[in-house]
């Protein structure tokens, strides 16, 4: 596939990338990154069908995709699949489209897949509605349909949000695999690392005013390096070109100052006087040309937001900021955690009691933390 002069902006007027052109083929793994709002939802749908972003942006370039299958995982599954059972969602390519009965002869590969991703096959006898349905669930099931249509090519907006840990393994095996080119939305970095052959970076500087984008065929850790060495060059060469830059200006400014001293002293000697006029002359001139030379600018990677508070804010000791016990987090009737126990306490002793996953060893730390 191809995409050529790809230009998107929104209707507010911010552009989200402008003139690029890439090409996709077999075994390619293309991972979209960037900060939230730089717009990488918005390039796969604009892949898949630009129609769903033309209420928002404006749009150009040509797409050239001979595939006829494409899989597309969106990041939330459309409201309208909610009243459907599961069962029916296998069924149905389009809620408004006739039901496909022929899924029925797939209905072994669709109970090898339910235990592949490790997915109640409860679900596919009681055809519970998709909308009483775990995020993570709901992920699975897309994953699961869009791979028994046999695509050739697939887009996947953000595919490990609520998934576990086995299924995100079980994911990056599917993507590091297959042939079928993928173009992905992920913040998941080792995911990233495990499976992207190319990089598209978005980036959106100067407080959202000026677009750029980065595409390379890389690795991410590759990526990574590169990209650090390059900034960190660029700033070398920043301070380079304006110490250069000052030392210049600095001699200019001592001659500038000799010269007006011996002006004031050739008051009696016009001829001494004009002399020293053409030479301060000449000494402004260079001075206007060297302010006016080109320096590199500072590196000014995006960063993401962070919160912060301010240091000298009082809080009176032991007052109880927060007190949190035997509470329960939940949607609705579904319980996700209970038993939290939060106690923040001011100004020095406030701990917090939670779970902190480690992907890496596949366990889940009991942590303890005090600020």
């Amino acid at each position: 596939m191809k995409v050529n002069q790809m230009s998107i902006q929104l209707k507010s007027g911010r552009t989200i990338i402008s003139n690029c052109s890439f090409s996709l083929n077999h075994h390619d793994k293309l991972a979209i990154i960037g900060e939230e709002g730089n717009g990488k939802s918005t390039i796969l749908k604009f892949i898949y069908n630009k129609n769903l972003i033309e209420d928002y942006c404006e749009c150009s370039g040509t797409l050239d995709i001979p595939m006829e299958k494409i899989g597309y995982l969106e990041q939330y599954i459309h409201s309208k699949w909610h009243p459907f059972g599961v069962m029916d969602f296998f069924l149905y390519d389009d809620v408004h489209k006739d039901p496909n009965y022929e899924v029925y002869n797939e209905f072994y590969k669709i109970e090898t897949l339910f235990k592949k991703y490790n997915i109640d096959l409860n679900l596919l006898k009681d055809n519970r509605t998709i909308y009483n349905l775990s995020g993570g669930e709901k992920i699975k099931l897309q994953l699961i349909k869009i791979i028994l249509k046999n695509p050739e090519l697939i887009l996947l907006d953000e595919p490990t949000n609520d998934l576990d840990l086995d299924s995100i393994l079980l994911l990056e095996k599917f993507i590091s695999t297959t042939s079928i080119p993928i173009i992905f939305v992920s913040h998941d970095e080792e995911l990233i690392s495990k499976t992207a052959n190319i990089i598209l970076h978005l980036e959106q500087m100067k407080r959202k005013t000026e677009m750029k984008y980065t595409y390379i065929k890389s690795d991410y850790n590759s990526y990574i390096s590169l990209r650090t060495s390059l900034l960190e060059q660029q700033n070398m060469d920043a301070y380079r070109t304006r110490k250069e830059k000052d030392v210049k200006l600095q001699k200019l400014k001592h001659q500038h100052l000799l010269v007006e001293n011996d002006l004031d002293r050739a008051v009696r000697n016009p001829r001494w006087g004009s002399l020293l006029a053409k030479k301060m002359k000449n000494i402004k001139s260079q001075e206007k040309k060297i302010e006016s030379l080109p320096v590199v600018d500072y590196a000014q990677p995006e960063e993401a937001i962070h919160l912060s508070f301010f240091s000298d804010v009082f809080i009176p000791n032991g007052k109880v900021i927060l007190d949190l016990s035997n509470y329960a987090l939940k949607i609705e009737q579904k319980i996700l955690s209970h038993s939290i126990t939060l106690k923040i306490v001011g100004p020095k002793h406030y701990c917090i009691i939670g779970k902190k996953w480690n992907r890496k060893n596949n366990i889940n730390q009991t942590n303890l933390f005090f600020t």
